[in-house]
């Protein structure tokens, strides 16, 4: 039962938007990477000391799982531009990759 006291807009179609990230926010995206990850493998290495667990690797790196799955890649296009952020599963770390220039 639709209430008289609000209209509903028609659906916003997303048919022809694409996600994608420029040169500039790839080489961002893999500078912030290499730090993160450091931190991520030094907590996972801690969390493993502490349950008694083997690390599998010669030297630490991160484990995520088998696909690799570590980054969320969040878009959210608006009026004027499309804000995108990345985190990163262990440390819950966060990149903001938006081109405000370009807004």
């Amino acid at each position: 039962m639709q209430s008289d006291k609000f209209t509903l807009r028609d659906p916003i179609q997303y048919d022809d938007v694409k996600f994608e990230l420029s040169k500039e926010q790839v080489s961002r995206l893999n500078e912030w990477v290499i730090g993160v990850e450091q931190r991520a493998a030094v907590i996972q290495v801690e969390k493993a000391k502490v349950k008694g667990w083997k690390f599998p690797y010669p030297r630490p790196l991160p484990y995520h799982g088998a696909i690799g799955g570590s980054l969320t890649f969040t878009f959210a296009p608006n009026g004027i531009g499309v804000y995108c952020k990345v985190t990163e599963a262990i440390t819950d770390e966060s990149i903001d990759l938006s081109d405000y220039g370009d807004w």
